[in-house]
């Protein structure tokens, strides 16, 4: 039976069927964009994350390793010089593990913008960036304040 032949209920049927069809398919192929938007979003977030943590461990301990290195010479007297030194890399160090443990909040109140998804845009993502920055820079500084303190030292 060809289509001329069908009744009009049946015809008007099977478009309906053809045409839930095909909503079904371009439904599929939205979620299946909506979960890799997902999936890319979650992949930043832990990554954002743990690029703060990495920040707060290189700053720490550089602090630690540095107190230490301040504790084993405190009571020689050709390290004094070096006394000074130290002292500002740690301090420098300890602004640098600040800059990184706020990062998250930036991250948290940039969630809230309304331009959040227009990189750059919004201003706590501007802050989360130069935050970034700044505590990768005050890792270097602290020690290479540390190290010119050392070479002082030596003569």
């Amino acid at each position: 039976m060809t289509d001329y032949q069908k009744p009009p209920e049946v015809i008007v049927e099977q478009v309906r069927q053809d045409m839930a069809l095909d909503d079904h398919r371009a439904g599929d192929a939205a979620k299946i964009k909506v979960d890799r938007a997902i999936s890319n979003t979650e992949q930043r977030g832990a990554a954002l994350l743990e690029s703060a943590r990495g920040l707060v461990v290189i700053n720490g301990g550089g602090a630690v390793a540095l107190g230490a290195l301040l504790g084993q010479t405190w009571d020689k007297a050709n390290a004094a010089a070096m006394r000074p030194w130290v002292l500002v890399g740690i301090l420098v160090l300890v602004f640098g593990v600040t800059l990184a443990s706020v990062l998250p909040y930036l991250r948290y109140r940039n969630s809230f913008h309304p331009d959040r998804e227009i990189l750059g845009k919004s201003p706590w993502w501007r802050w989360h960036h130069r935050c970034t920055v700044a505590s990768v820079v005050a890792f270097v500084v602290g020690m290479v304040i540390a190290v010119i303190g050392g070479f002082r030292a030596l003569g």
